[in-house]
């Protein structure tokens, strides 16, 4: 139980990540305008917290490990890019590499089985309902 409520914190985290994929990555790249900028991991999650309600239940196991297998591939990538997103020094740079790992996103998106918006959809509603965010999280540990 003790490794399911760190992998919940971990999870949280993971989420701000990706919910900043689908906000351009303007949180990491820091070359953002102001107005364009989330203020913070919370107000991220409050934007993307008012998701259409759906009966979490209906939705199928099939859906749900297509969603942790791209989340996954996603956040690798983000991982492999910290490294540059870091030591982005010009806005045009900044641009360059967000167009890249956004296509890059998509790519694995499409390739779950899953489209843009059915991924975004499933990733408000892991962050937003809890019973269907510890679904995900099983779903995570058993790959």
């Amino acid at each position: 139980m003790l490794f399911l409520s760190a992998w919940k914190n971990v999870w949280q985290t993971i989420v701000a990540v990706t919910i900043a994929i689908a906000f351009s990555l303007s949180v990491f790249v820091g070359y953002a305008i102001a107005q364009d900028t989330p203020a913070s991991i919370e107000q991220l999650n409050a934007e993307t917290s008012a998701v259409p309600s759906v009966d979490t239940s209906t939705i199928s196991s099939e859906k749900i490990s297509q969603f942790a297998t791209a989340y996954e591939e996603i956040i690798d990538i983000v991982h492999n890019y910290r490294d540059r997103i870091d030591s982005v020094e010009t806005p045009e740079e900044a641009d360059r590499l967000q167009s890249e790992i956004e296509a890059k996103a998509n790519d694995i998106i499409q390739r779950s089985g899953l489209e843009p918006s059915e991924y975004f959809q499933l990733l408000g509603l892991a962050n937003a309902d809890a019973e269907f965010g510890e679904r995900v999280v099983l779903q995570l540990e058993q790959k």
